[in-house]
């Protein structure tokens, strides 16, 4: 508007001059249709710009698109027992870690959540928005359920009745307990599993010699007779309830090595189409509109207002163009959409064609962590630790956050440790600089153990250990003389026997008296 009463008023004003031919003539090589050109260009580059603050937005994966999975419930025992302490933290503490662990690989599934004691109720019903789901499982405690006990019968149902019973397939459970079952009616409700074709994969959170269990005050808590309870880990019925459904038992140490396990079993299974309830991975166009809005200005600014001129300025405004165009920001933004792609991959278990985009990732952007930490999680899983540990070690190099870097600490320390020629000494350096920058991680606290009782047992092997190249001491310069030693023997018991007369016979005194 501001630019069309200034051309109204400078048109005034030339009429007002006299004849606009002759006016014209005087600015020679001025063009009206250039200006034109160069006002159209401006105001085309601040509509551009005020459409970017909308910050329009395209959804890369739209909601109730498909994702082949299966429906997974995760059923966790939040009894008393769970608060025994022969895992550490406690048994309820290891469990969550674990659940949450295990979310992070059943990307593309749905989950839901049961929490159970004495009765039983679901947490979270079927979803896959893993994000809500890690927000559920850190509400678990011991008190959420009144009613206390272990009924892993309930469990089971509440399990079954939350899935599809009109499948017959696509199906798990995974228990997570103690097995002090509150009844017998637990493998009643596996048989209901195996009858709608829902594999159950059980987990043993607990030891076989078991703990006492914490009161509020801290003291071991006591039965009626005043005798301390111990919470036993019971195997046996965790196994004979897996076997019920042809599922797995697995002893919860490990948590690592059991999530991969149980990623495993969960991804030999057949899939099926799952819709998904979210909008994820936006694609933003607010960057290429501001970007091609300063390609606009910029040639606003090389347009000459005469015509004469546009050609001295055309290889400096090209030269300029392919600076807008290929900028570090336009840059960073295919960096990134990149790095989504081979992050996707990755959690698709397609790790070669994720390690070559994470490659490409690497040739314009050396320094991105992401890519470095999962191509060195990549080399771990094919047993090439000394590149895992080399990749790592760029990670640790880089100082990113505090999470990135005590992961990439702790998986340097197992590369270190699992090598064909072990370091142990690099592995425990790696698991403390781990636990330095996050000291609650209890399964490197537990790494860092292993670590230094591993090394101990080396340090007293090579010391019981023969060496053959050791010198032996020289014998004695002197032997031992019979004769010699029996002298000296005899001339202290005569020095002791004149002690003793001194003793009894005091001068001026009787024989027997003592002088006190």
């Amino acid at each position: 508007m501001v630019y069309f009463f200034y051309t109204v008023w400078k048109q005034k004003v030339l009429s007002k001059a006299g004849d606009k031919r002759l006016i014209w003539a005087r600015f020679e090589g001025l063009s009206p249709v250039r200006s034109l050109v160069k006002i159209g260009l401006f105001l085309l580059a601040v509509l551009l710009l005020g459409i970017s603050l909308m910050n329009y937005q395209k959804p890369i994966e739209q909601a109730g698109g498909q994702l082949g999975g299966i429906d997974v419930m995760i059923a966790i025992d939040v009894s008393n027992s769970m608060m025994a302490t022969d895992l550490q933290p406690n048994r309820l503490e290891k469990a969550r870690l674990f659940a949450s662990k295990l979310m992070d690989t059943l990307q593309g599934n749905r989950i839901g959540i049961v929490a159970f004691a004495g009765e039983a109720f679901v947490q979270l019903p079927l979803t896959t928005d893993i994000a809500a789901a890690r927000i559920y499982l850190q509400s678990l405690t011991t008190g959420l359920i009144p009613v206390q006990g272990t009924n892993i019968f309930k469990a089971l149902e509440t399990c079954r009745t939350a899935l599809n019973p009109a499948e017959k397939k696509y199906k798990a459970v995974v228990l997570l307990t103690d097995g002090e079952e509150l009844d017998d009616n637990a493998m009643a409700a596996a048989k209901a599993l195996k009858n709608e074709g829902i594999v159950l994969i059980t987990l043993g959170v607990g030891s076989a010699n078991g703990a006492t269990l914490p009161t509020e005050t801290g003291e071991p808590r006591t039965n009626e007779r005043g005798e301390i309870v111990v919470s036993k880990l019971n195997e046996t019925l965790l196994k004979q309830l897996a076997e019920a459904t042809y599922g797995t038992y697995l002893p919860l140490q490990e948590t690592n090595a059991t999530v991969a396990a149980v990623q495993n079993e969960i991804g030999s299974m057949d899939k099926k189409p799952i819709s998904n309830a979210r909008l994820i991975n936006y694609e933003s166009w607010s960057h290429p509109l501001i970007a091609f809005a300063a390609f606009l200005l910029l040639l606003e600014l090389l347009l000459p207002a005469k015509a004469g001129r546009l050609k001295t300025r055309k290889s400096f405004a090209a030269a300029l163009l392919m600076g807008v165009f290929f900028s570090p920001q336009t840059q960073a933004q295919n960096t990134d959409d990149l790095l989504r792609k081979a992050n996707d991959a990755y959690l698709q278990q397609h790790y070669d064609d994720a390690k070559k985009m994470y490659e490409a990732v690497l040739k314009t952007d050396p320094k991105n962590a992401v890519a470095r930490y999962n191509i060195g999680n990549m080399a771990y899983r094919s047993k090439n630790f000394t590149e895992s540990a080399n990749n790592f070690k760029a990670v640790t190099d880089q100082k990113p956050e505090p999470k990135i870097q005590a992961g990439a600490y702790n998986n340097a320390g197992l590369s270190h440790a699992n090598a064909e020629e072990k370091n142990l000494p690099k592995a425990i350096e790696s698991f403390k600089q781990s636990i330095r920058q996050n000291p609650y991680d209890d399964e490197v606290r537990n790494n860092l153990y292993k670590a230094l009782d591993e090394w101990k047992q080396q340090q007293q092997q090579q010391q019981n250990k023969p060496d053959s190249n050791k010198k032996k001491p020289p014998p004695p310069k002197n032997k031992f003389d019979q004769k010699q030693a029996d002298q000296k023997l005899q001339a202290l018991q005569q020095e002791e026997k004149r002690i003793r007369d001194k003793m009894t016979k005091p001068a001026g005194g009787k024989a027997g008296d003592k002088n006190w």
